[in-house]
């Protein structure tokens, strides 16, 4: 992790002892460029971190200005309007944190919600003996706690404070139902003691037991934007992607490093960095790309449009083979690294990455998650004729269902049934298929659970705008489940999930986003003189189905008796239909629910639980709703 901060506070304003100071200090000391505590009556602050900014170079933390000291991790976007809001003078060399800080004395608690970026904080106000935690709109940067009553505890290290809490874990049984048919809401972690700061929120904590949330982004309250012209979209749509991509690429001293898949996404990423370098003068070999290739799985292998990119570059990037990322079922030596993640089915690909960037002392990784959400990867015109009937237009909805069962070929009673039902106000569009293998009291309980499913649309909002609004927060509950934080020594960052971007991408009409049974419109209209043909109208993209049937297949053995499973012992799984499902996988048979990378990840997890003493078992198989937490209302 190239940032840590954690901390202590006892609500009842009793001094921090020796001994809960050692609790909240890493386990191993981290070797990192800027180190500091705070110790003030009942508050304990820590941070450790490396620099990833120029202005980072006189960074000290944490950070004390008046009655105020923060802990910062993060990159903070408008620094130009949050310092001219404070009226900082000079401020263009002052790191992040402190604009932040400065400015949050000079106009409070207000500041927080035009913060822009990528970011975690910590912050408390000594007058108020107030503790205020939050995170960005995206979630990229990790933060958790520990409410104790009288005692909050907090980290950036998930791992570290299950360690800390060890005696009195439980598993919360609905984040692993979303972790396995979804992503998990944004402040459940897989113990019900342990919560996260969601995405685009804060959380705060004040003497004795005053507790309390403020959602400070909301995507379903922003304005709509219409009534434009075509090449205004494509224009905006451009700008904000070299937005999104300078406002990383400009302020990172020395080579960024991006991943390039040769989808379309990764490839304008690349594409576009690389003009804004070449435009500035600079060496578009500052920008190295990383590719993860499936040499031996051929329907994963994406080198033919990998190639197209590094050739449109004149750069050849780092190949990261497909032995090189070591593909597995997770289920031999197993280690406690705090969340579940499917990455774990590929340990080498990270290891990989972090070793050729650590060569060029790179610490920055772009990735282009994000970009199928925001501009809609999947056309069948559902939302349109959704759209129409919703606004009792039914002669529209018969036509445009009508072009849309010529492009798409589904069946027109078949669209205009589903296109009803959303227009009705159904939530369950995107449902994922349950795996066949979940055993029957949760399967019951899945769909009122999975909180995606519970998203309900704002009244007058378009199902188009309800769809996409889904779409997006499942984006931000990707970007902020913590998966890269194994990624040690490396700073992961989205562009994606840039918020004016995202905002723009909302507010749009849908024809901008899917047209004539193409998906993306807008997207491929701006980038059209960047990206190579082959891939600017590519439609799909390789899955890593192959991939993984070869690892489940080369480690059959470790499959062992599937009743013996965590997964199956803990009452989730049926052990018949997971070993017929887990042999269908080996024989490379596509799956309908493609959980299996996920189930043998969890499975990894559960094992690993064994490092972390003193974890309590699920007492019954089935959902226990008593020992759910009430998770603090976010207004």
């Amino acid at each position: 992790m190239i940032h840590f901060q954690a901390g202590f506070l006892n609500t009842e304003n009793r001094s921090v002892l020796p001994s809960q100071v050692a609790e909240v200090l890493p386990l191993n000391e981290l070797d990192t460029e800027i180190a500091g505590e705070f110790l003030g009556g009942p508050l304990l602050m820590i941070y450790r971190g490396n620099r990833i900014t120029r202005e980072e170079n006189g960074d000290v933390q944490p950070l004390t200005f008046g009655d105020s000291t923060l802990t910062w991790d993060g990159r903070l976007d408008n620094r130009n309007e949050v310092a001219d809001r404070a009226g900082l003078q000079a401020y263009e060399s002052l790191p992040d944190a402190t604009i932040v800080l400065r400015s949050y004395n000079a106009v409070g608690q207000s500041l927080l919600a035009q913060l822009v970026g990528e970011f975690a904080l910590s912050l408390w106000n000594g007058r108020k003996g107030r503790l205020l935690l939050c995170r960005s709109h995206c979630g990229t940067r990790p933060l958790y706690y520990i409410d104790r009553d009288t005692e909050i505890v907090w980290s950036s290290d998930f791992a570290h404070l299950a360690r800390v809490d060890c005696s009195g874990l439980k598993i919360d049984d609905v984040y692993i139902l979303e972790y396995l048919v979804s992503q998990p809401d944004l402040p459940r972690t897989p113990f019900l003691s342990i919560r996260a700061v969601p995405a685009g929120s804060m959380v705060g904590f004040g003497p004795g037991k005053q507790r309390f949330a403020k959602r400070l982004w909301d995507p379903g309250n922003l304005p709509k934007i219409d009534c434009r012209t075509e090449q205004y979209y494509e224009q905006c749509c451009r700008a904000l992607l070299d937005e999104a991509i300078a406002v990383r690429l400009s302020r990172s001293p020395g080579i960024v490093f991006s991943e390039l898949s040769g989808g379309l996404d990764s490839s304008a990423l690349v594409l576009l960095a690389d003009q804004m370098l070449r435009r500035q003068g600079r060496d578009p070999a500052e920008l190295c790309t990383l590719s993860c290739l499936y040499e031996e799985s051929a329907t994963c292998d994406e080198t033919f449009f990998v190639a197209l990119v590094e050739n449109s570059r004149k750069i050849r990037g780092d190949h990261i083979s497909e032995a090189e990322q070591e593909p597995t079922i997770g289920l031999s030596e197993i280690t406690f690294t705090g969340l579940p993640s499917p990455h774990h089915c590929f340990p080498g690909r990270y290891r990989s990455f972090v070793s050729r960037m650590r060569r060029h002392n790179a610490r920055l990784l772009l990735t282009g998650t994000g970009g199928d959400h925001l501009f809609w990867s999947g056309a069948d015109g559902m939302p349109m004729i959704a759209d129409r009937i919703s606004e009792l237009k039914l002669g529209d909805a018969h036509r445009e269902c009508l072009k849309w069962n010529r492009i798409s070929g589904i069946p027109y009673f078949s669209a205009m049934w589903r296109a009803t039902k959303l227009a009705a106000g159904s939530q369950f569009y995107f449902a994922p298929a349950l795996p066949v293998w979940l055993k029957e009291p949760y399967r019951r309980s899945i769909r009122e659970l999975v909180w995606d499913n519970q998203i309900k649309p704002a009244p007058g909002e378009r199902p188009s705008r309800f769809l996409h609004r889904q779409l997006v927060m499942s984006l931000l509950a990707t970007t902020s489940a913590g998966y890269y934080n194994d990624a040690e020594a490396i700073c992961v960052s989205h562009p994606y999930t840039h918020r004016p971007l995202v905002e723009f991408c909302l507010s749009i009409p849908i024809r901008y986003l899917q047209r004539d049974g193409e998906s993306r419109f807008i997207m491929r209209r701006a980038l059209r003189d960047v990206l190579p043909a082959k891939v600017l109208h590519r439609q799909s993209k390789g899955t890593l189905d192959e991939c993984f049937s070869r690892a489940l297949d080369r480690e059959w053995e470790l499959v062992g008796d599937v009743r013996e499973w965590e997964l199956c012992r803990r009452g989730y799984a049926d052990p018949g239909t997971l070993l017929s499902s887990l042999q269908k996988g080996r024989l490379g048979l596509r799956l309908e629910d493609q959980s299996l990378i996920r189930a043998c990840s969890l499975e990894r997890w559960f094992r690993s639980l064994a490092m972390v003493q003193r974890i309590k078992p699920a007492r019954d198989p089935g959902l226990n709703r008593r020992s759910q937490p009430t998770y603090l209302h976010f207004s």
